[in-house]
């Protein structure tokens, strides 16, 4: 955390930059792999794993958690309760994993 709060007080990176979430997303993300398809299809080339990206995402749902601070310390119980399967995917390393195992949290 000290390493990090070094790094993020330089103003040409700041704290935003290092708190990455998992993997690509954004609203580019659905757009750009199409485009990447169609581009592919038109020089007769067109690649399965494009289709495979798309049929993904549609299947997937996930839960995004915001970045505010109200957000670092989640009702755990709520959130169980809340699961069909008690399965968290923490990208930013925020909570630790013998908490989350107290609350019967992977």
């Amino acid at each position: 955390e000290m390493v990090r709060q070094g790094i993020g007080s330089d103003p040409r990176i700041g704290l935003h930059f290092l708190n990455a979430g998992v993997g690509y997303g954004g609203s580019c993300f659905p757009k750009d792999v199409k485009a990447l398809a169609r581009s592919a299809a038109d020089a007769d080339c067109p690649l399965q794993l494009f289709g495979a990206v798309q049929a993904v995402n549609e299947r997937q749902k996930l839960v995004l958690v915001d970045k505010r601070k109200e957000f670092r310390t989640p009702d755990f119980e709520a959130i169980k309760a809340a699961l069909r399967t008690p399965v968290v995917l923490d990208g930013h390393n925020l909570y630790e994993p013998a908490v989350m195992a107290s609350y019967g949290l992977e």
